[in-house]
């Protein structure tokens, strides 16, 4: 599994438990964790990637 995956699934899995709390703090603290998830996926995203010629 690459990074770019289990980040999609931390994603997936942090906005699902922000749908289903009741709790307002709760709910905040998942949405925060989706989005800071996020921010890695787009930075991770967003580098070049290089490749190792031999």
């Amino acid at each position: 599994m690459t990074q770019i995956d289990s980040l999609l699934i931390q994603i997936a899995r942090a906005k699902r438990l922000a749908a289903t709390v009741t709790d307002i703090e709760e709910r905040q603290k998942f949405e925060s964790m989706a989005a800071e998830f996020q921010r890695q996926l787009d930075s991770l995203q967003t580098r070049p990637i290089l490749l190792k010629v031999r």
